[in-house]
């Protein structure tokens, strides 16, 4: 009885193993089958001159979905349905011509398919025209039309031309400067899960610790200590020791000034990159200044302990 245990438990899992790849393998066709017929399905209405489909069809070469990407085929579909007026298509066509996808890089042309877009009030076609205004690309640079495209984009809550008109407002690029106004778009766009809008609320909100202000105050005192010194009128920096004394403090400062600007709103004008390169320098020169601190003081203790000569004695 128990050697028949043993055999039927593994015979039992293995069984139950073939039957759940059998029904993946069968749900899998079913899917693959469906999936054809869709496909197949757009394809005759786009061939027939049906609009969504065609925009529907463009998209799925565009993006891989149900067939291989293809951007010419994207393009071709893209076209035919913005031809006749879909919002959808114009826009993902003037994306394509702005990043050169199966046709040469256009900016003009990527304007010109944005504001076929826009003026049908579709959000994102106003928010990359906006975009296309700002940077000056097929454009002559203009931050009140981008400001204007951005609000009718933000008005129809686009989280990223929210957090984009709220910085104009805060810069006062091309709008009235409004502070208010601007906090206001960064939380709406912060409450969308927009982490440029997050991180920039974050920063104005920081308030300085006892600890960062202890840090701050020390490296200042440390390095105005350290390098006011050689600074003043008939001091000397022809010593190896002096000019590392001078040139620590110099860094002292440097690394002081860093920290200041980590905490303070300059930070909204920078991405999650450059925050990290500017923590990483500041550690970099925090690290440089604390071995030469150990170099300085080890070889002050050094000199210190060194006995002086005995004086010559005198000829006889």
């Amino acid at each position: 009885m128990r050697h028949s245990w043993k055999k039927a438990i593994p015979i039992t899992c293995i069984a139950a193993l073939c039957v759940t790849m059998c029904t993946w393998l069968i749900s899998k066709k079913v899917h693959e089958r469906k999936v054809e017929g869709e496909m197949r399905s757009t394809l005759l209405r786009a061939q027939g001159g049906d609009m969504a489909a065609q925009a529907n069809l463009g998209r799925m070469y565009y993006y891989g979905l149900s067939v291989p990407q293809n951007f010419s085929e994207a393009s071709r579909w893209f076209r035919e349905a913005a031809d006749q007026g879909d919002a959808r298509a114009q826009y993902g066509l003037g994306t394509m011509y702005f990043f050169g996808q199966g046709m040469p890089r256009d900016y003009v042309e990527a304007v010109h398919w944005y504001r076929k877009a826009a003026e049908q009030g579709d959000a994102k076609g106003e928010y990359n025209l906006g975009l296309m205004y700002y940077h000056g690309q097929g454009v002559p640079k203009d931050y009140a039309e981008a400001g204007r495209w951005y609000r009718q984009a933000a008005d129809q809550g686009l989280a990223k031309a929210q957090y984009d008109f709220g910085y104009l407002c805060y810069y006062g690029q091309g709008v009235q400067q409004d502070r208010e106004e601007a906090d206001r778009w960064f939380h709406k766009a912060a409450d969308q899960g927009d982490e440029n809008a997050q991180r920039t609320l974050g920063f104005k909100q920081v308030k300085w610790t006892k600890t960062q202000i202890f840090i701050l105050l020390f490296k200042l005192i440390l390095g105005i200590s350290l390098s006011i010194g050689f600074m003043l009128p008939g001091m000397s920096l022809r010593g190896i020791r002096q000019r590392i004394i001078a040139g620590t403090g110099v860094l002292c400062l440097l690394s002081a000034g860093l920290s200041l600007l980590s905490f303070t709103h300059f930070e909204m004008q920078q991405t999650k990159s450059d925050l990290i390169a500017l923590s990483l320098i500041t550690w970099l020169l925090d690290g440089t200044v604390l071995v030469l601190l150990i170099y300085i003081f080890g070889s002050g203790k050094k000199a210190a302990g060194t006995p002086l000569a005995a004086p010559p004695r005198p000829a006889s």
